[in-house]
């Protein structure tokens, strides 16, 4: 597992009252700044267990650079401290940082999750939600029925999970990416004949901003309901081309001339609007021990979900209340 946390703006809904429960997040909201010369661009990354790097550091390099990557994320590196002809030859085209796992305990994850979601909420609970996008991504081995569980703490963080196709070659999606602050697009896979697990790639579009650019950040939104069908039908139509040149085109040209059209039409007829956006104070009240605090809440409340024992709740409750009379003590 990585966690990645790019240094640049984005704009995004700002999170300060504490998450007790994972049904207490935001709703997602679209968000753009009111003034802006803004420059997008595309991030590239990739993830991929390679299963033993030490035979293929050539094949790694030389892959990355024909996809252009800006960041690749290895697992099962298999590259032993005494190694060091290995990150010497992936270091050839990228600036490559290696951590070995301290024990040795393999296998799902699946087999010691409870342990594994433990330490992930102590450590997310350090890093800022209103800092600069952050991805968490990996080969985290679980199946199916596991993944939800997974889930639900990284929503609590507002983390969400991008949507990919089965990433090994049984048919499962073991490889993981998850997002904050920001949007994963272009997300593929590659099978590799040297790894059962297939080459991820994607993109995370960004945005830089200058000196002149506003802070405050609004919600953009359409009037849909004033958009009428038939006139947007009417747009498209004399926007494309002829019926009998339209087939000629290539699939992907004809959906890239399909999608843009629609675009542009849509903007026309329904353009985007904002509404400035009210400014939240940042939250004083999140002290160190409050952080301790929700943490072990969080650890009784996932215990209370999964053994559903009376006992259980009673701990949970007992915590949520210590927790709640903690944040009145200092909001007084």
């Amino acid at each position: 597992m990585c966690i990645f946390s790019i240094p640049v703006h984005v704009s995004s809904r700002n999170y300060h009252w504490p998450r007790v429960s994972p049904n207490r997040y935001n709703r997602p909201a679209l968000l753009y700044p009111t003034c802006s010369t803004e420059i997008r661009h595309l991030v590239s990354g990739g993830l991929w267990n390679c299963q033993s790097a030490v035979p293929k550091a050539d094949l790694i390099s030389g892959y990355a650079s024909l996809q252009s990557l800006d960041f690749l994320a290895l697992t099962e590196t298999w590259i032993t401290p005494s190694n060091t002809s290995t990150p010497a030859a992936l270091s050839t085209a990228y600036s490559f940082s290696h951590t070995p796992r301290p024990t040795g305990r393999g296998g799902a994850l699946g087999d010691f999750l409870e342990d594994f979601l433990e330490e992930l909420d102590n450590l997310l609970s350090h890093i800022p939600e209103t800092g600069p996008p952050a991805v968490l991504l990996g080969d985290f081995n679980l199946q199916t029925g596991k993944i939800s569980e997974l889930t639900s703490l990284l929503t609590t963080f507002a983390f969400s999970l991008s949507p990919s196709p089965p990433t090994h070659n049984a048919g499962n999606v073991l490889d993981l990416i998850f997002s904050r602050n920001c949007t994963t697009s272009n997300l593929s896979v590659n099978p590799l004949h040297t790894s059962d697990h297939f080459f991820i790639s994607f993109s995370l579009p960004l945005s830089k901003h200058n000196k002149l650019i506003s802070s405050h950040p609004a919600p953009v939104r359409r009037n849909l309901c004033s958009l009428s069908p038939s006139t947007f039908a009417s747009s498209v139509l004399s926007a494309l081309p002829s019926s009998d040149s339209f087939q000629l085109l290539p699939p992907n040209s004809t959906a890239e001339i399909l999608l843009s059209t629609l675009s542009s039409s849509l903007d026309s007829l329904c353009p985007l609007t904002s509404r400035q956006a009210r400014q939240s104070p940042p939250a004083p009240w999140l002290n160190d021990a409050l952080r301790a605090n929700r943490t072990i809440l969080r650890a009784a409340e996932r215990k209370r979900w999964k053994s559903k024992h009376h006992d259980h709740l009673l701990t949970y409750q007992a915590l949520l209340s210590s927790f709640s009379a903690s944040i009145s003590h200092l909001s007084r």
